[in-house]
């Protein structure tokens, strides 16, 4: 299961590695990316398309830098007065 920035797994869970030397995964595909959002892998190809999430292409694989959806996450927030 990859990692969040944070160390936990996007099942929520931390998970530790027998090396400390290892990074935390980076780059998700567009299915890990959906999960991670809550939505669907259709919407996020939407806004790959869109321009709003920049991807990493290796070879025919899309991927996405969880420092990006860190910038779309902060980028989305609003205020809402109920």
């Amino acid at each position: 299961m990859p990692e969040v920035g944070d160390g936990r797994s996007l099942d929520g869970i931390e998970h530790r590695t027998k090396d400390p030397g290892v990074q935390p995964r980076r780059l998700l595909t567009i299915k890990e990316t959906a999960a991670f959002l809550n939505t669907s892998t259709g919407t996020i190809r939407r806004l790959v398309s869109a321009g709003k999430i920049p991807v990493v292409r290796l070879s025919r694989r899309l991927l996405v830098d969880l420092r990006d959806l860190d910038i779309l996450i902060a980028g989305s927030k609003e205020r809402v007065g109920w």
